[in-house]
């Protein structure tokens, strides 16, 4: 069962209020993956007005978890893969729970 959309909406309003006005500043926001959606994007958003870095913690694919819930042609497993894909490959650093993964990002994302 999905929440609603609200919920999903009240979420990334605190989690911008808190990595923008509720925490101070590091040098580094490190965010593990999954979850992509929305801390990846409001995560670089932050890190951006802040000053700070974005370090992605590969751990797995959001999408394709979602995959197994929604079946590979679902409009919401594309979305999800397209926006991990672009949201992705704008952190500042990465490092991956396997060598495999990080081979693969590097190989069809261009994720280093």
């Amino acid at each position: 069962m999905s929440s609603p959309p609200g919920v999903f909406f009240a979420q990334v309003i605190q989690l911008m209020w808190v990595l923008m006005f509720g925490i101070p500043m590091a040098g580094a926001v490190l965010v593990q993956n999954p979850p992509s959606i929305p801390s990846l994007a409001v995560a670089r958003l932050a890190t951006w007005v802040r000053g700070g870095k974005l370090v992605i913690d590969w751990h797995n694919f959001g999408y394709s978890i979602l995959s197994h819930a929604r079946g590979e042609g679902h409009p919401l497993v594309h979305v999800s893969r397209v926006y991990e894909r672009v949201v992705g490959a704008l952190g500042d650093d990465h490092f991956c729970v396997t060598a495999a993964m990080r081979d693969w990002l590097l190989m069809h994302w261009g994720i280093r």
